[in-house]
């Protein structure tokens, strides 16, 4: 359900309102483990639900300085629901392998209080320069933690197993800014008209609180997971009569992906810059031909466990290109 209503003063535009939402859970699902050898031990079934509320207000504002120049600000209540599979308390133990993963049950959904204000300029209908800066507030973060355990839930293991869980933080805070430009390069002179440039760049700086590994009575501080510092992304294209073609490089900086036991079992996705391309030729009105190619200097996926002197993981999936004839009816 909601309500929302709009008012419109000269140059101020106002946009308020409110919405509820009720999600009801249920499921049924298995707890699966496998013995020392790999093989199958048991299967047990489990059923179960979850239901709960939120009443997200919002208030939107956007003020036209002049025709090409808006300031826009917004304060809104959101949430994020878990992933469907986290919910579940269903576990999946491999004695094999002394590794698992558990469903959490008690799992909350997120809730964030959001202030966001930004600075708009068009350049006719050819390009824009925008800029912006955000707070947000999150209760109940989600994360992934691997923890050691003997037992879990009343079940003996009979070893040390390494347990993969989502669980809810305390709370988290962000605060950060944007810029982002976008423009055809129409005004260059002859064939140079058809480039076009894009480009932006997020700053987020994030503190989070989850409940203390060392100390059950205190709270440790962390980054948020998930949150990189720096995500950046650059675009030039060309569009001129038959042609269109367009190289990207994406951005994207480390992030906390799982909690350990300690700081130092933590795990990082390390930055990583991916060079992508695309070219298309048109045929005809309903035929064109096209070429795309993919990660085209062979960045590495890498992860590292507490510092970047520690890799646990690096992936090569070197460069691919498709090729082909588009038609359209």
């Amino acid at each position: 359900a909601y309500a929302m209503g709009k008012w419109q003063f000269k140059k101020l535009m106002l946009l308020g309102g409110f919405r509820f939402e009720r999600t009801s859970v249920s499921y049924t699902s298995n707890q699966v483990f496998f013995d020392f050898e790999g093989d199958l031990d048991e299967v047990v079934p489990v059923a179960g639900g979850t239901d709960y509320n939120f009443l997200l207000p919002q208030v939107h504002m956007k003020y036209s300085v002049s025709s090409d120049l808006n300031i826009r600000a917004a304060v809104t209540r959101t949430y994020a629901r878990p992933n469907f599979q986290d919910i579940i308390p269903s576990q999946e133990i491999d004695l094999n392998s002394r590794e698992g993963t558990i469903g959490n049950a008690a799992l909350k959904p997120v809730g964030a209080t959001n202030i966001d204000v930004l600075v708009e300029k068009y350049f006719g209908t050819v390009g824009i320069l925008s800029g912006g800066v955000f707070v947000k507030q999150l209760n109940d973060f989600i994360f992934n933690q691997r923890f050691s355990a003997t037992s879990y839930e009343g079940r003996n293991f009979g070893t040390n197993v390494l347990l993969t869980q989502a669980r809810n933080g305390e709370s988290a805070n962000l605060l950060g800014f944007e810029i982002a430009y976008q423009q055809n390069l129409s005004f260059l002179p002859g064939a140079l008209s058809g480039l076009a440039v894009y480009a932006n760049y997020t700053y987020t700086h994030s503190k989070a609180e989850i409940q203390s590994r060392n100390d059950a009575t205190e709270l440790e501080e962390i980054r948020l997971p998930g949150q990189a510092r720096h995500i950046g992304n650059f675009s030039l294209g060309y569009d001129k009569g038959r042609f269109n073609v367009r190289i990207s490089a994406n951005f994207n900086g480390s992030y906390l992906s799982e909690l350990g036991g300690n700081s130092a079992e933590d795990i990082f996705v390390n930055d990583r810059v991916q060079v992508d391309a695309t070219a298309t030729y048109t045929i005809s009105n309903k035929f064109r031909f096209f070429v795309e190619g993919l990660n085209l200097t062979n960045q590495p996926f890498e992860v590292y466990q507490g510092s970047k002197e520690q890799f646990i993981q690096r992936e090569f999936y070197s460069w691919w290109t498709r090729v082909g004839i588009k038609f359209d009816l």
